[in-house]
């Protein structure tokens, strides 16, 4: 787990893995993991807020398992499950297209002090 898990990290250290898992542990956000072949190869995070929103906190899928649909399902079983409406996600421009063939609503947030661009990703309902 920890190991995908700083997959869907900038910068894991294992101080920031420790921290991020004990966001896990508070009511209202929820961690869960994909298996394929007895083995744990997807994590996906999410915090659920009111009325059936939600935002993705982490999300990430074992290199070698990447291109067989496992983070779309991830979110589908995610959202059926506890279900939620409406999904956000902070994503960086390798994760654009994901996020835009799920039918999210993609926006630039800019350019952080950190260099990189960074896309609000929404989707709701129509």
């Amino acid at each position: 787990m920890r190991d995908l898990l700083a997959l869907s990290m900038a910068n894991p250290t294992e101080p920031r893995i420790d921290a991020a898992l004990a966001l896990y542990k508070q009511a209202g956000w929820e961690l869960m993991g994909y298996t394929a072949d007895d083995t744990l190869v997807g994590v996906l995070g999410i915090e659920v807020t009111d009325y059936g929103r939600g935002t993705i906190r982490h999300i990430a899928v074992d290199p070698a398992y990447r291109r067989r649909g496992i983070a779309a399902t991830m979110i589908q079983l995610a959202m059926h499950n506890l279900r939620i409406q409406h999904l956000r996600a902070e994503a960086g421009a390798d994760a654009v297209g994901f996020f835009r063939r799920l039918g999210c609503e993609v926006v630039s947030l800019g350019v952080g002090d950190d260099g990189v661009e960074r896309f609000s990703c929404a989707w709701s309902p129509t």
